[in-house]
C-alpha cells in the first residue's frame, strides 16, 4: 500500500505484475509515498550492454495495460520509470525471493529523488500564460481549456464548455493536483506579473471547477487582484457574521416579555 501526499491510498500490485510480463523485465516495483504521483522501478535481465535498445517503447503497452488495472490515482506516466539491471544494481529481495519494497526504495533513494527533481524541472520549463487582455480573455480561456482536456485525457476535438464542471466530467483528486501544478508552473514562467506567484492553495481547482472560473482566478493572479479579492471575501464574511449576530440579538429581545411574565 502506498499513500500519496494528498492522502490517497494506492495498491499498485496489479500494475507491477502487468509490467513484469514484458520478457526483458525481471521485476517491477512502484514508489511514491508522500509524493504527488507514483513512479516505477524496473529491473531488467542482464547488464546494460545486453539490454534491448528498444525497451522503453516496447514497454509502453505493458505500462498502459497496467494503468487500466489500477485506480486513476495509481497510474504511472512513462517519464516516471527508472531502469536498473540485475547484474549491476538488482532490486533487494527477501529470503523468500520477493522484492523488499521499503529496502528497495531506500536503496534507490538517490535515483528516485533525481527523477522527481527532473520531472519537476521539466514541468517548470513550460510556456507562459497569455495576458488576460488578449482577445478579451479568450486566449487565456483556450489555454486553460487545453490544459484541462489534457489532464482529463479528452480528445482534442472533444467539447469542453466554459461552464462545464470538471469533477462532473470525472476529474479525480490526482488530476486536480496535476492541473494545479501545471497552472502554477505556467504562472511561474509568466513574466511581468505585478507580483510573483509562489504557490496556489491546495484546493485551488476545487474552488474553481470550470474553465471560466480557473481563467478568472488566473487572470486575477496575473493582474495582482488576488489580494483585493481576498480582502473582499473577508469583508463579506465579517459582514455576514455581524448580520447573524444582529438577527439573533433582535430575536432574543422578543423573549423579554415572556421571561418577565414567567418571573
Amino acid at each position: 500500500l502506498i499513500v500519496l501526499r494528498n492522502g490517497e491510498k494506492v495498491r499498485p500490485k496489479m500494475l507491477e505484475l502487468a509490467v513484469e510480463e514484458h520478457p526483458a523485465v525481471s521485476a517491477a516495483i512502484a514508489f511514491g509515498t508522500d509524493r504527488d504521483t507514483l513512479g516505477l522501478l524496473v529491473e531488467l535481465y542482464g547488464s546494460p550492454d545486453q539490454a534491448n535498445p528498444t525497451l522503453p517503447p516496447s514497454l509502453g503497452p505493458y505500462l498502459t495495460r497496467g494503468n487500466t488495472l489500477v485506480d486513476s490515482q495509481g497510474r504511472i506516466a512513462e517519464n516516471m520509470v527508472i531502469f536498473t539491471h540485475a547484474d549491476v544494481k538488482p532490486l533487494p529481495r527477501t529470503a523468500k525471493g520477493t522484492i523488499a519494497r521499503k529496502t528497495t526504495v531506500l536503496a534507490f533513494e538517490k535515483e528516485i529523488d533525481e527523477l522527481y527533481a527532473r520531472v519537476a524541472k521539466d514541468a517548470d520549463s513550460v510556456q507562459s500564460f497569455p495576458h488576460p487582455s488578449e482577445a478579451d480573455g479568450a486566449t487565456l480561456r483556450q489555454e486553460i481549456r487545453s490544459l484541462v482536456k489534457d489532464v482529463l485525457l479528452m480528445k482534442e476535438d472533444a467539447e469542453l464548455g466554459d461552464n462545464d464542471d470538471m469533477f462532473e466530467l470525472g476529474m479525480d483528486s490526482l488530476q486536480a493536483t496535476r492541473l494545479r501544478r501545471e497552472i502554477l508552473s505556467r504562472l511561474r514562467a509568466t513574466e511581468n506579473l505585478r507580483s510573483p506567484v509562489e504557490d496556489l492553495p491546495s484546493d485551488f481547482v476545487y474552488k474553481n471547477s470550470t474553465v471560466a472560473l480557473v481563467a478568472s482566478a488566473v487572470a486575477q493572479l496575473m493582474e495582482g487582484e488576488e489580494g483585493h479579492a481576498k480582502l473582499d471575501k473577508e469583508a463579506r464574511r465579517i459582514k455576514a457574521m455581524e448580520d447573524m449576530v444582529h438577527e439573533f440579538t433582535e430575536e432574543l429581545k422578543t423573549y423579554g416579555s415572556i421571561a418577565a411574565k414567567a418571573m
